[in-house]
């Protein structure tokens, strides 16, 4: 690889550690362990997004297992951060959404710490977040493509 290549992976590794540090503060303002936070801030997210999380969508976000994930709902519906609903035509369809306490708190922390991700998106070019992003989609599909090899060789 050259130099420039080694520097992108360098940056991702970076950027990986970064983001993880940013939930671990996010979950210590909030009182929730960094996987408890985690699942909040994607429920949280989502919800924004109009995009109401589903638990199988949030395993995949997280990277836990179904149970596990299970188990972090729990958590946070004890912790009444999180509503499950059934709001599908489909009533198997369990959708989870934030609370407003709990929208609150992770709007309060995201105010907190800057939002300098946020400002950083907002500030590319179209020509620049295309290039961006299919370059994040082709390691994303990398990353999932070991990982599904990985899993099956544990079988």
């Amino acid at each position: 690889m050259t130099d420039e290549q080694d520097r992108v992976g360098e940056l991702l590794r970076d950027f990986i550690v970064g983001y993880g540090e940013l939930t671990r503060h996010m979950g210590e303002s909030i009182d929730l362990p960094a996987s408890d936070a985690a699942g909040l801030a994607e429920i949280t997210i989502a919800a924004g997004e109009g995009e109401p999380m589903t638990p199988a969508r949030l395993a995949r976000h997280v990277g836990l297992t179904s149970g596990a994930t299970n188990a972090l709902i729990n958590r946070l519906e004890r912790r009444e951060l999180v509503t499950r609903s059934r709001e599908s035509e489909d009533r198997r369809i369990v959708t989870l959404r934030p609370t407003p306490q709990a929208a609150a708190s992770v709007g309060e922390f995201s105010a907190q710490a800057g939002g300098g991700l946020e400002r950083t998106l907002r500030s590319l070019d179209p020509t620049s977040a295309r290039i961006i992003a299919a370059f994040l989609g082709d390691i994303t599909s990398s990353i999932e493509e070991a990982n599904k090899a990985l899993r099956k060789g544990r079988r």
